[in-house]
């Protein structure tokens, strides 16, 4: 067993993508099965090596810089999220508004949906 820290941006998470089924709260450090801890650090955004029996709550140390650049990630990811369930009119409207780009109505959604998320990772979020 390996100890697992959840650092995730939920008060509280079970886990699900992993199989183990282990509900933490923020900064709560857990016993995980090996193999499902080592997949689990593989994604240092949600789950860290714990220490021993550390305690639930612990306080982290946050670097403002990294945070931001996850924040502005996720804000990214959302906005890609929403763009892949968006029809063809919201995503014309999307990509005028947003980016000053006039998509051509006769384009299919799949293909205006690549257009618009092509220019979130081009230009970002105004």
């Amino acid at each position: 067993m390996t100890p697992i820290k959840y650092v995730g941006k939920r008060p509280e998470y079970t886990d699900g993508t992993f199989g183990t089924g282990i509900h933490f709260k923020h900064g709560e450090t857990k016993p995980v099965p090996d193999d499902a801890a080592a997949k689990m650090l593989r994604h240092p955004d949600v789950y860290v090596r714990g220490e021993g029996a550390a305690k639930p709550d612990a306080p982290t140390l946050v670097d403002p810089e990294k945070e931001k650049e996850k924040q502005d990630e996720h804000a990214l990811q959302d906005a890609r999220d929403a763009v892949n369930a968006m029809d063809k009119p919201s995503l014309i409207t999307f990509a005028q508004a947003n980016f000053g780009q006039k998509l051509p109505g006769n384009l299919g959604v799949d293909k205006m949906r690549q257009k618009v998320v092509g220019f979130i990772d081009q230009y970002g979020l105004p």
